[in-house]
């Protein structure tokens, strides 16, 4: 490597070391470690505690009861997904804002934005942190590639320790840990493999500082440490393999900024980067006199991002703005809860409840088997009956000889069930739901009256006070994640003309002056700024009732006051009923009378059929329908 490849490499190692050794991070890692076990529940005994439990004859149950808890508030937010909005701010359009509006619902409807979404939030409940980020990969469309939205695992991602905002964006560096195999790295860096594999034996997961250093650092040594052992992924066989860290990073520097306001109202902006850009512009001014034209000029400054892979300490690739013109990293965090930079899930809170839980209902079990087969007295008991005791003394019909008791033999009268035991387990049970927030209901628990949707949906938004900062934390999430995609889409040519022609409505296209108008705002960079709002879909059963509820009372007024809707409302009512139903086809039923004409089917006038708007029709209406 050169000098400057040299420096860069070690710049980024400190970085990295720095943001793995951070005392928020070190001590956020071990507990999210702690709350995945949790989770599982697969370690919510402690081992010593355990042990001596097995050495007494004791059970020590798992009673899992936060894994259906973190379900009930998953499983709520996977039934009402986000929906991403773009909404113009500074200069921005209405017409370029239903655009982006189309393109984020399809990118999340159809590059796995939806499940890596609700796969970070899942994260985050347990462990306190989840990600998703955006890439532009090539490997399934070597043509134009492809939009890829994933949720990587939060214990391999490391952000700026010293950024206390909750976006990510107002730190300056993160770095992902990633495995590939031997042959993924060959095809991508083919002439750096050897090093490469070379230089994997001295990665950066090495521990930090003294023995209290953070054991979790890095990929390979995460998975020694759930492992129980040394991995072998990094060996010589079919498996070999490396980690490969990713960087990302921001620079900053000024940028003296032109912009030309011409006499038709129009402004354009460019960068003067040297003494020859500020020559040209003067020279362009002095050749068009005639051109009236305001000229401001400022100094800005400009980030870029960058990128840099690297195996160990060996630099892979190092590329300056490779999302072409991109400010955001491509990368959203998600915490539950964040404090100034001190994140935890819901986890964390439900640990000791669960705790609890699990030993009064041990404690309640190993009462019930004392109770069961409380023991035996006798008078000079014989080795051969305390064995047969010890085997047989619990056995329905046992015959037992009392000489081999001295004589006589005494069963022990069950003292009761401890109700403390059972208070306590119903009590942590309690606790779990409250502390949590999936409380009866979030759940849904059915009542035994026949309630209205409306009815349900205000007791499932009361179910989730507890956790309205929790969602409030993922909608903001989501719409850094928004703002993201927009400008991945926006400046690298993600979607194709034809593309867009497919999936954004015709009425958004014409009113950008057609596909032409479409992709000159796509490529121009001076459309205005934009903001993305993350609002819940509302797509559960609940809410379908509640819409269903309200067509039926606006239909319901105009029957009982007399009044006639105009045939266009009714039609459209009809269509969301159809479109709110649950039957197979109903979308596809609504868009066919849509798209049909519509035919006003003209009241029958007196007099019957073939008869109407006659006077013969009249005279029989009037006399009853007699004939005349």
């Amino acid at each position: 490597m050169t000098d400057t490849e040299t420096k860069l490499v070690a710049k980024l190692k400190e970085w990295y070391l720095a943001a793995a050794d951070s005392s928020t991070n070190r001590d956020w890692r071990k507990r999210a470690a702690k709350c995945l076990r949790f989770y599982n529940g697969s370690g919510q005994w402690d081992e010593s505690v355990k042990m001596l439990l097995e050495s007494q004859e004791r059970p020590a149950l798992t009673i899992n009861r936060i894994l259906p808890t973190i379900n009930v508030v998953w499983g709520n937010l996977i039934q009402n997904r986000t929906e991403l909005r773009l909404q113009a701010l500074h200069r921005g359009t209405k017409e370029i804002a239903n655009l982006g509006s189309a393109l984020l619902k399809h990118a999340m409807d159809c590059c796995q934005g939806h499940d890596s979404s609700s796969d970070a939030f899942r994260d985050g409940l347990i462990t306190g942190k989840g990600w998703t980020t955006a890439d532009h990969v090539y490997e399934r469309d070597p043509l134009t590639g492809e939009l890829v939205v994933e949720a990587p695992n939060p214990l391999f991602v490391y952000e700026d320790p010293r950024n206390t905002d909750y976006d990510i964006n107002k730190g300056e560096f993160v770095f992902r840990e990633r495995f590939w195999t031997a042959n993924k790295l060959k095809a991508y860096f083919p002439t750096k493999y050897k090093e490469a594999m070379a230089a994997s034996a001295m990665d950066w997961f090495q521990p930090i500082g003294d023995d209290t250093g953070n054991s979790l650092a890095g990929l390979i040594a995460f998975l020694n440490d759930i492992q129980g052992g040394s991995s072998n992924l990094g060996g010589d066989g079919e498996m070999a393999g490396v980690v490969v860290r990713e960087a990302w990073w921001k620079e900053y520097k000024p940028v003296r900024m032109v912009t030309l306001n011409l006499p038709d109202g129009r402004s354009i902006s460019t960068a003067i980067r040297s003494g020859a850009d500020q020559d040209s512009l003067h020279s362009f001014m002095a050749q068009r006199p005639e051109v009236s034209v305001d000229i401001a000029q400022q100094v800005v400054v400009v980030c870029t991002l960058n990128i840099a892979v690297m195996v160990g300490d060996l630099l892979l690739r190092r590329e300056a703005d490779p999302l072409n013109g991109c400010k955001s990293f491509p990368y959203t965090r998600f915490a539950p809860y964040w404090l100034h930079g001190d994140s935890f899930g819901v986890v964390d809170n439900l640990i000791g409840p669960q705790e609890e839980l699990n030993k009064s209902r041990s404690n309640l079990l190993h009462d019930a088997n004392l109770n069961g087969n409380p023991g035996w007295i006798g008078d000079g008991t014989s080795p051969k009956g305390e064995q047969t005791i010890k085997e047989y003394g619990s056995t329905p019909g046992i015959l037992l000889n009392k000489k081999d008791f001295g004589g006589n033999i005494v069963r022990i009268e069950p003292g009761g069930l401890s109700p403390a035991h059972a208070q306590l387990s119903e009590q942590n049970a309690a606790d779990i739901q409250e502390i949590s927030g999936a409380n009866p209901n979030l759940m849904g628990t059915p009542t035994e009256r026949v309630e209205s949707g409306r009815a349900r949906l205000i007791q499932q938004e009361a179910g989730l006070k507890v956790l309205a900062p929790v969602m409030g934390n993922f909608f903001r999430s989501q719409s850094i994640m928004g703002e993201s995609l927009w400008e991945i889409i926006r400046h690298n040519g993600i979607y194709s003309p034809e593309e867009i022609q497919a999936v954004v409505d015709q009425d958004i296209i014409d009113a950008l002056g057609g596909m032409g108008g479409v992709v000159e705002v796509m490529n121009r960079w001076d459309t205005g700024s934009y903001a993305v709002k993350a609002v819940p879909s509302k797509t559960t059963s609940t809410w379908t009732d509640v819409q269903l509820e309200e067509i039926e009372k606006v239909m319901g007024i105009f029957a009982k006051s007399g009044l006639v809707a105009p045939p266009e409302a009714m039609r459209e009512l009809a269509i969301q009923v159809i479109e709110l139903s649950s039957f197979p086809g109903a979308k596809r039923i609504a868009d066919m009378i849509r798209a049909a004409p519509l035919q006003v089917v003209q009241p029958e006038l007196p007099g019957g059929q073939g008869n109407q708007g006659t006077r013969k029709g009249a005279v029989m209406a009037a006399s009853g329908g007699a004939p005349y």
